[in-house]
C-alpha cells in the first residue's frame, strides 16, 4: 500500500484472497474488491471505506466462482459486478450498487453474457477465466461484459446487446 503516490511502499496481508481490486475515483478511501470461489462458499463483493485497513462483505454469491468488478468516473456511485456460475461457468449473474457499493442489486439478465451461442441461450461459458468487465468512463449507462463474446448494455445493465462474436456470428463482428 502507498499513501504518497507510490514514492514507498508497505505490505498489506489479507486472510481474504481477492481476486479483483479497483478504487471509487471520487472518494478515494473507498476500495471494492471481489474473491474467488473458496471450497463451497462460492465467491463475495466486498467494501473497504478506510483504504483497505478493514473490509466489510456486502454480497455474497453462493453460486459463483469468479467476480468482476467496474466503475466509473461518470457517477462514481455505480459499481458494477459480473459473475460466473461454479456449475457451469456460464453467467451466474450482474449485479449493480447506486450508493458506492454498500449495496448490490441483481440486475436480472435473461441471457448468458458468457456463453459461446450469440443469442446468449445456452448456459455454458469460461468464466473462470474469461471474464472482463467495464463501465464507460464519459456514460455510466454504457456497459460492458466479456467473455467468450462482447455484450454491452447502453442503460446500465437493463438489457444487452451482442457486440462481438468469438467467430463473427448473429451479425456481429469478430
Amino acid at each position: 500500500k502507498s499513501t504518497d503516490g507510490g514514492a514507498t511502499w508497505s505490505a498489506k496481508t489479507s486472510e481474504l484472497p481477492f481476486r479483483d481490486l479497483i478504487g471509487n475515483p471520487e472518494l478515494h478511501d473507498v476500495l471494492y474488491a471481489s474473491t474467488s470461489q473458496r471450497m463451497s462458499g462460492g465467491a463475495a463483493i466486498y467494501r473497504s471505506t478506510n483504504a483497505g485497513e478493514t473490509w466489510e462483505e456486502v454480497r455474497r454469491l453462493p453460486e459463483a466462482n469468479r467476480i468482476r468488478l467496474a466503475v466509473t468516473p461518470a457517477d462514481p456511485a455505480v459499481i458494477g459486478a459480473v459473475a460466473s456460475d461454479s456449475r457451469t461457468n456460464g453467467l451466474e449473474g450482474v449485479y449493480k450498487s447506486t450508493d458506492n457499493g454498500a449495496s448490490f442489486a441483481d440486475m436480472k439478465v435473461d441471457v448468458n453474457l458468457l456463453g459461446k451461442v450469440a443469442a446468449g441461450s445456452d448456459t455454458i461459458g469460461q468464466g473462470v477465466y474469461d471474464l472482463a468487465m467495464a463501465i464507460s468512463p464519459t456514460n455510466a449507462n454504457l456497459w460492458f461484459i466479456g467473455g467468450i463474446n462482447v455484450w454491452r448494455s447502453t442503460n446500465a445493465g437493463s438489457s444487452w446487446l451482442l457486440s462481438a462474436h468469438w467467430w463473427g456470428d448473429g451479425g456481429a463482428p469478430w
